[in-house]
């Protein structure tokens, strides 16, 4: 891994952090780095859509351990620039409460190659949904709603 990759990173979560509860921008994260090594740029959207499970979403909530979520994205996102050997990669996820078509989180990552760009964009987006504490309420049209279980899928007491 470049150091400049983990360098830019720090200072990409300065301008930018990987918690927030402002409406995701997505031109600004996508002038992030402009690097000519990069002959690949992939980047995830997920937004809140209104139906899951069946049921008819009205909205969703997230929360999360902030501190403890920068820095478990910091060290995914360094992870996948040396697995996958990227020259960048980006995250930020919203929380708070989302309306339906609300980004909830993008990722950006860019490489030498599609494969490995493609690969490690859904390994970003993986090891966040799952291992990162960042808990999603959805609240249903029935006038019902319930934790998710987006965190922990990857966790088990009995480890």
């Amino acid at each position: 891994m470049e150091p400049s990759s983990v360098l830019f990173l720090h200072q990409a979560e300065d301008n930018l952090p990987f918690i927030t509860q402002a409406k995701i921008e997505l031109d600004l994260i996508l002038e992030l780095n402009n690097s000519a090594k990069t002959g690949a740029e992939v980047i995830f959207v997920g937004k809140i859509r209104n139906v899951n499970n069946d049921k008819e979403v009205l909205k969703l909530s997230y929360e999360c351990h902030i501190e403890m979520a920068n820095c478990m994205i910091l060290n995914i996102l360094n992870e996948s620039i040396e697995k996958f050997n990227l020259e960048f990669a980006y995250a930020q996820h919203r929380v708070g409460e989302l309306s339906i078509g609300d980004k909830a989180i993008v990722v950006l990552v860019q490489g030498k190659h599609r494969e490995q760009s493609f690969d490690a964009c859904r390994f970003i987006v993986d090891k966040i949904k799952f291992d990162v504490p960042i808990w999603k309420k959805e609240y249903w049209k029935d006038g019902t709603s319930n934790w998710g279980d987006n965190f922990g899928q990857n966790f088990s007491l009995n480890k």
